[in-house]
């Protein structure tokens, strides 16, 4: 995902839920890079967040899961939703460096 492979990035994630489908963060991860290659991102966020929700409930820990709410939100112009799921991630995890610099971006 890092280096915007989307497709393989998508097929190694289908492989990590097939072989544990109960691991809450690969399906945030599937949620994000869906979100990502998504000619309609608008479209796609309502689905790619219940999916990422639904990871955070059975894993609250699972920071990536509130990083990506909170840049699917940025993308999509809601800064103030962005920073209301980064703080609901340092409500888990106060120290979380990358929830932490995405705020102190975001204030900027």
């Amino acid at each position: 995902v890092k280096t915007r492979q989307y497709p393989q990035a998508l097929e190694e994630l289908a492989k990590a839920i097939a072989l544990n489908k109960d691991e809450p963060e690969f399906h945030a991860w599937r949620a994000w890079v869906l979100f990502l290659t998504a000619p309609d991102q608008k479209r796609q966020h309502a689905a790619s967040a219940a999916d990422i929700e639904a990871a955070l409930k059975k894993l609250p820990r699972c920071m990536p899961g509130y990083l990506f709410l909170g840049l699917m939100a940025k993308v999509l112009g809601d800064v103030a939703g962005a920073e209301r799921h980064w703080k609901r991630g340092l409500q888990a995890d106060p120290g979380d460096a990358e929830l932490l610099k995405e705020l102190k971006y975001l204030r900027k």
